[in-house]
């Protein structure tokens, strides 16, 4: 039960990027092209900070649609494990499998249907402002902190995600202790630089991390058509990439 939990967590701390993107594309789009092109939607952002891979398969049926199983599903050769949890959920560990600057190409064969994708991960970039990864600040409950952020760019950048992240809430079970922090803030923006406001609702460490996206990415939020095709062939969906890179920002009283 404890370990349906986790995966819990963090298929929904994937997932929640689909939210945050369509939120922002369908509110000022409109149906432009028919829904049946084709007969799938591929879902998948690589992430240089995450330790698992995702790529989530759809059909592509607005009243019906569902998640496809029996699926290969290959990363720059490497196979993808099918979700015993999550239709239509392919997944597979990788701590270090997805480096800045590098290229990766996806392969979906779902019986004799192919669908190919390709992502070019932008290169790192650094945080100047705070010169520190780690900056402790002083303040009262219900008080306003306030953050600077710069950074270097890098190339192949599309735009820059912005999120705040709070302290840590854990919940004790009979044999473990899980924990995991919610999202307060998200915004994206096209510069090198931000500021930050973070209300002080509980003492601890905030993570404030930036993700610099592909191309794919900033052209799939941008897209002028309701249902976009960026970075795959043959399906509806998204194929992108991210290079990550975070501050913690530890409040005590």
């Amino acid at each position: 039960m404890v370990f349906r939990f986790q995966r819990l967590l963090v298929l929904i701390s994937i997932f929640s990027f689909s939210i945050f993107i369509a939120a922002m594309f369908w509110s000022c789009s409109i149906p432009v092209e028919p829904i049946n092109k084709f007969k799938y939607s591929v879902f998948s952002i690589l992430l240089t900070s995450s330790s698992s891979q995702t790529v989530r398969i759809n059909s592509a049926n607005l009243d019906k649609s569902q998640g496809v199983s029996g699926a290969i599903v290959e990363i720059n050769g490497v196979r993808l494990n099918e979700d015993t949890l999550w239709r239509g959920v392919y997944t597979v560990d990788s701590i270090g499998f997805v480096k800045p600057g590098k290229v990766y190409e996806l392969k979906i064969i779902i019986n004799d249907y192919l669908i190919s994708g390709k992502t070019v991960v932008p290169d790192s970039f650094e945080i100047i402002e705070p010169v520190n990864k780690y900056i402790e600040i002083k303040a009262v409950e219900g008080d306003t902190v306030h953050i600077n952020l710069k950074w270097s760019r890098g190339t192949g950048v599309g735009l820059y995600i912005i999120e705040v992240l709070s302290p840590p809430v854990c919940f004790q079970y009979p044999d473990t202790v899980i924990c995991g922090r919610g999202k307060i803030k998200e915004f994206f923006t096209y510069d090198e630089w931000a500021n930050i406001d973070i209300n002080v609702k509980r003492y601890g460490d905030y993570i404030v991390r930036i993700y610099a996206t592909d191309d794919n990415y900033a052209n799939y939020v941008s897209s002028k058509y309701r249902f976009p095709s960026v970075g795959v062939e043959n399906s509806y969906g998204l194929f992108a990439s991210m290079s990550v890179d975070s501050v913690v920002v530890k409040i005590t009283k």
